[in-house]
């Protein structure tokens, strides 16, 4: 009897703990926990990009690549986001109709330019 009654208010008691653990932890502050400027050797240096893609906001840029004109700086980058889809046709193990979970993939390519007079790569390297 006491299995049972342990059974019926494990999911309470989760649900309580992850509400107060939800009010005690700071909000996370957006990005993705990289440094913004990592110097790796003498002339080379890896910077997160302060980048992102309006209407796009529930992907992540990943893989930018830039490219330095003489009055323009393209450039060029990868959204990625996963959803997923739940569905109970033509789904069947050993025999049984189960729920199929589609883990489903979203990729766009991302193109931006500006111009070399609006962007200071000093100012933006030195922050």
């Amino acid at each position: 009897k006491s299995s049972q009654m342990v059974l019926l208010l494990l999911p309470v008691v989760m649900t309580v703990l992850l509400v107060v653990l939800n009010g005690l932890l700071p909000e996370p502050i957006g990005g993705s926990g990289l440094p913004e400027f990592s110097k790796l050797g003498e002339g080379i240096a890896d910077a997160r990009l302060p980048i992102r893609a309006d209407g796009l906001e529930r992907s992540v840029l990943i893989n930018p690549s830039l490219s330095f004109g003489p009055h323009e700086i393209v450039l060029v980058a990868r959204a990625h986001h996963r959803s997923h889809e739940r569905t109970r046709d033509n789904c069947f193990h050993k025999g049984e109709a189960v729920t199929c979970i589609d883990e489903i993939w979203h990729s766009d390519i991302v193109l931006a330019s500006m111009s070399t007079k609006a962007f200071d790569l000093q100012k933006w390297m030195i922050t």
